[in-house]
């Protein structure tokens, strides 16, 4: 018998009468509508066995929910588990895989307008009831593909509403306009209390638009199925203009599946900025294996106010500025600020985004005439005081030939970028706190104007591949001002190789507490391998950096940092540079072949007042042809409290190894202070 899948959705989340999620906690199966208890549970390949069903555990990325699993032969199933009253506590889930099963049994479902009559044979076991009635000759005549009971694969199925558009009078020619009898079917599906949409394959003309998808609906376009935008609008919203639903009370627990969204954003008269799929105050969405093309201005996915969501491997392809529109994001997470930041609805109560990740998805050209890569990949770029993006997973994706940025995360908390790939893009990941440049971002919510920025903390960069860049800004860039700091950041593990310009591999700005360490940077054309400017509490250690334009690594006016064990080699200025700041240790770095651009600079320069600076361990040495670098450590006569010994400076400069300028340098490997 066949095997059919459950579980893995959004709404697939064990929670109290609070809301609260509910890890760790023992899930039993039943055959829908039944006592018979599943007990046969397998993992997704069909074969291991699974001894017991429980919730995802607390530190699991999705604690409380139910994975995927599979079931033979079985089509339909009722979750049950134990509330906190110590009564049970069931729900109806059908098998992932009766959407393409369900339209094929449907294939001869006719048209409510146009009628017919089914010729082959149908057999009917018990009482049919039929809209308008029945008329049968070796065959059924139906109105709509929607029942109280039915067989699919010799199976019942008896979710609360499957709807399949045909029955609603779509064409599916991409000539007729077949949003209206989508939005029928749509609505159809909010009338009954929730539902299941399924768009067969066919091309879909969208000439009255925008849809409105409502809570508990799940759309689900087979393969080969295209929705081809017509109309000068927004392609999908998830509500009404009038509608007053705040927070994440608004139309939730949604699913949106499958086919190609085509934007048509270089067709004239669908020019102007619009986006593809808008969805504001929810809690518990997801999107996935769909494919946008060619958007013009916008966004493919706007996450407004949007708690527990979900884009999975998706493709974003192709982008058309129709002017002041080069930071557009592919997928934008943004808060409820206003109607000029989000316009579908309201209320414009600041909500933020919470729970979110993306993953397995694509970002590039599309190839279509007139378009281009997206500006950016995912992002945000609205703020207000006292408000941040929080839990916020960027996982697995590709961005390829992005303008400006893979990732803008402004202003969040708590966020993860790891294991993506990022290719020919003009940067990488960048957090910035809210911008005092604009007064709109550096407001309270109730409007009150603050003038100054935020600290924004809990980054998380790991496991990245950085290539080929074109020096739009750093591929990496901690953004912080002197009255919001980013906080809290860990840099482990990318690989970052080729960019142009004068632009860092990893940049740092009023940034705090934070280590970059083993990373891999290589060939750079004119910009520092870490580049930090006020930093505080920073730890740079165990980095491989090769083919550097400028300085290896610099510490701008820092405090409380380590420069440590880090390999350098080919740097066109210096290996090391700590240019002022306090407590600043510089140990055990492998430094060799500076200077590079221009002869005359330094293994490891100290400089403009820096204090309080030990420096130990390291090892310098000359290229041994072309430019090459006067000293191998050279520290200027405005520096004090200068502590170094242990360093290997021979064969290191032109002009000398060591040029020590301070006042009193502490040359003891000894303990400094009273026993």
């Amino acid at each position: 018998m066949p095997m059919y899948t459950f579980g893995g959705t959004a709404a697939d989340v064990l929670t109290t009468s609070t809301g609260d999620v509910v890890p760790d906690y023992p899930v039993v199966v039943y055959r829908a509508g039944t006592s018979e208890q599943i007990t046969a549970l397998y993992e997704l390949d069909g074969v291991t066995p699974i001894a017991e069903l429980r919730s995802n555990p607390a530190g699991h990325d999705q604690p409380g929910a139910i994975r995927e699993f599979r079931v033979d032969g079985v089509t339909a199933i009722d979750f049950s588990y134990t509330g906190s009253s110590g009564q049970p506590v069931r729900w109806y889930q059908a098998a992932r895989e009766l959407a393409q099963e369900a339209a094929a049994a449907a294939a001869g479902a006719l048209s409510r307008s146009a009628g017919g009559t089914v010729t082959a044979p149908l057999t009917v076991t018990g009482t049919l009831t039929a809209s308008g009635g029945a008329a049968l000759s070796g065959g059924v005549t139906v109105d709509d593909l929607a029942a109280d009971a039915l067989t699919v694969g010799g199976e019942p199925v008896t979710p609360s509403r499957m709807i399949d558009v045909t029955g609603y009078g779509t064409a599916g020619d991409g000539v007729t306009d077949d949003a209206p009898a989508i939005q029928a079917a749509l609505t159809a599906a909010w009338s009954a209390g929730g539902g299941w949409v399924i768009v067969p394959p066919g091309d879909y003309l969208l000439a009255t638009l925008p849809l409105r998808i409502r809570r508990r609906t799940r759309l689900t376009l087979l393969p080969g199925a295209r929705f081809i935008r017509g109309a000068d609008a927004t392609v999908m919203v998830n509500g009404d203009t009038e509608q007053d639903l705040g927070g994440y009370t608004g139309h939730g627990d949604l699913l949106i599946e499958g086919g190609v969204w085509e934007m048509q954003g270089t067709v004239p008269g669908l020019t102007a900025s619009r986006m593809c799929i808008s969805l504001a105050h929810a809690e518990r969405v997801t999107i996935r294996d769909i494919e946008v093309r060619d958007v013009p201005g916008f966004h493919a996915i706007e996450l407004n106010s949007t708690k527990t969501g979900r884009v999975l491997n998706c493709r974003f392809l192709g982008f058309v500025d129709p002017g002041g529109r080069e930071f557009s994001e592919a997928v934008q997470l943004d808060l409820a600020k206003s109607a000029s930041v989000y316009g579908a609805f309201g209320p414009y109560d600041h909500t933020v985004c919470d729970d979110i990740l993306i993953e397995g998805c694509t970002f590039g050209p599309s190839g279509t005439a007139g378009t281009t890569s997206w500006p950016r990949g995912v992002g945000s770029h609205s703020a207000t005081i006292t408000c941040w993006h929080t839990n916020v997973r960027v996982i697995g994706n590709h961005f390829e030939d992005c303008a400006q940025y893979a990732m803008t995360a402004y202003s969040y908390k708590d966020c993860v970028f790891s294991g993506n790939t990022i290719t020919g893009c003009g940067a990488g990941f960048r957090a910035q706190v809210p911008y005092t440049g604009n007064p709109e971002a550096t407001k309270l919510p109730d409007g009150t104007q603050t003038n100054a920025s935020q600290d924004c903390s809990g980054f998380t960069i790991v496991g990245n591949t950085f290539r080929d860049l074109t020096g739009f800004d750093d591929a990496i860039r901690l953004h912080g001002e002197d009255t919001g700091h980013i906080l809290h950041t860990t840099i482990t593990g990318n690989t970052i190789d080729g960019m142009a310009g004068s632009e860092s591999a990893i940049r740092t700005e009023y940034a705090d507490h934070y280590t970059a360490t083993g990373n891999v940077i290589a060939n750079l054309t004119g910009g520092s391998g870490v580049s930090q400017a006020n930093p505080t509490g920073a730890v740079v250690a165990h980095n491989r950096l090769h083919a550097i334009g400028y300085n290896g690594i610099s510490a701008d006016a820092g405090d409380d940092i380590v420069i440590a064990s880090n390999s350098i080699t080919e740097t066109g200025n210096n290996g090391v540079h700590v240019v002022g700041g306090s407590d600043v240790r510089v140990d055990g770095n492998e430094i060799r072949a500076v200077s590079s651009a221009a002869a005359g600079n330094y293994g490891i320069r100290i400089s403009s007042s820096a204090a309080s600076v030990m420096i130990t361990g390291n090892r310098c040495r000359l290229r041994g042809s072309g430019n090459e670098a006067a000293y191998g450590l050279s520290i200027t006569s405005t520096c004090t409290g200068i502590r170094r010994y242990g360093n290997d400076m021979l064969n290191s400069g032109t002009a000398g190894e060591i040029s020590d300028g301070s006042t009193s340098p502490v040359l003891s490997p000894y303990d400094a202070g009273t026993p």
